[in-house]
């Protein structure tokens, strides 16, 4: 087990490496190597040798080791290789330059709540932070779907959603954001000459009938190939109403039935 301690660097930084061996046997417990030397090599984004050193492993099957980076170190890629036993390992580090952000890219249209099956039309807008438009820029925009977890704060001992029915018969306890959205949508296109972009999406899926969200993710990227995002969530309904249920506690209360 190899890593660095950001994963992302600038040039001139300190680099922060640690990792961690193991070996492992059929039907043994993992226990630390009996060699107890492991070979490093680093090669920067032009395969370039800028480390190469023979680490001994603590008594735990630890290393650490530190690679300060020049001002002038090359972009790109970094890739780490650890060697032990004839065994090779490999993991990678980025080096880049940080930007300030230029420019604010602004998302309008698609209702917070709407109707199941209904075409949704999304407007951005790009403005440097000077005023003037980004125009004539790229624009990229994907739409996924993943079912809306519905709940009121004035019944927090209800649920609205028939779990049953859709195979899980288990309380759902994580957020929202835990479960893996579905793809419905997505498109490419260009700012005008105001900065202003548009475009409509709708889901084929006739068989939902439960609550959905929207996630509605643009990136706009300008002249000097800098990138701004910006991320929506809508939630689609097919009724009016819901029907709650209070379910018996995971731990009933004295008297309760």
């Amino acid at each position: 087990f190899i890593q660095s301690d950001r994963g992302i660097y600038r040039p001139g930084e300190k680099v922060h490496f640690k990792g961690l061996a193991r070996e492992i046997a059929m039907g043994k417990n993992p226990r630390v190597p009996r060699k107890r030397k492991i070979a490093i090599t680093v090669e920067d984004s032009r395969e370039s040798t800028v480390y190469r050193r023979t680490l001994k492993l603590s008594a735990f099957g630890g290393f650490a080791f530190d690679l300060k980076l020049g001002k002038e170190a090359s972009l790109g890629d970094y890739h780490v290789t650890a060697t032990i036993s004839g065994q090779v390992f490999r993991e990678r580090f980025m080096v880049e330059e940080f930007r300030k952000v230029t420019y604010e890219v602004d998302m309008k249209g698609a209702e917070r709540h709407t109707r199941l099956g209904a075409k949704q039309r999304v407007k951005l807008q790009a403005d440097y932070l000077f005023g003037a438009p980004v125009k004539e820029a790229e624009v990229s925009w994907t739409v996924s779907r993943r079912e809306h977890m519905l709940r009121f704060s004035k019944f927090p001992g209800y649920t609205f959603a028939d779990h049953a029915a859709t195979g899980s018969y288990w309380w759902w306890w994580g957020d929202d954001d835990d479960r893996y959205p579905q793809f419905v949508s997505d498109g490419e296109g260009e700012t005008d000459k105001k900065g202003a972009y548009g475009f409509a999406f709708r889901d084929s899926d006739s068989g939902l009938s439960g609550p959905q969200d929207y996630i509605i993710q643009a990136t706009v990227t300008d002249e000097t190939d800098q990138s701004v995002s910006k991320r929506r969530v809508i939630t689609a309904h097919k009724t009016d109403h819901y029907l709650g249920l209070h379910p018996q506690e995971f731990v009933q209360a004295v008297d309760m039935p």
